[in-house]
């Protein structure tokens, strides 16, 4: 995987470092997001140390919502290729 190889090669940043991404995804993709129950957002927190932080109330901000994304440089890479790179409807 080229986030690997980044890591290895010593590209990635240092863990320590808190980085944080706004993503705008279009409102009715959050449940996909979320999960049933919130399944899917605990597993992606899991698998990639990142925190998902959603908006708590969706219908405040037009057609798409906010995401954010906190961590490091290779949970939020990895995060944002997982799940949150979702298609936009058409």
């Amino acid at each position: 995987m080229v986030f690997e190889k980044l890591k290895l090669e010593g590209f990635a940043g240092h863990d320590d470092v808190r980085l944080k991404t706004s993503l705008r995804v279009p409102k009715l993709v959050v449940g996909r997001i979320i999960g049933k129950g919130g399944k899917n957002v605990r597993e992606l927190q899991r698998v990639t140390g990142a925190m998902v932080k959603l908006p708590e109330d969706p219908t405040t901000q037009g057609e798409e919502v906010t995401v954010e994304v906190y961590g490091n440089f290779m949970s939020i890479q990895v995060s944002c290729c997982m799940r949150l790179q979702t298609p936009r409807p058409l």
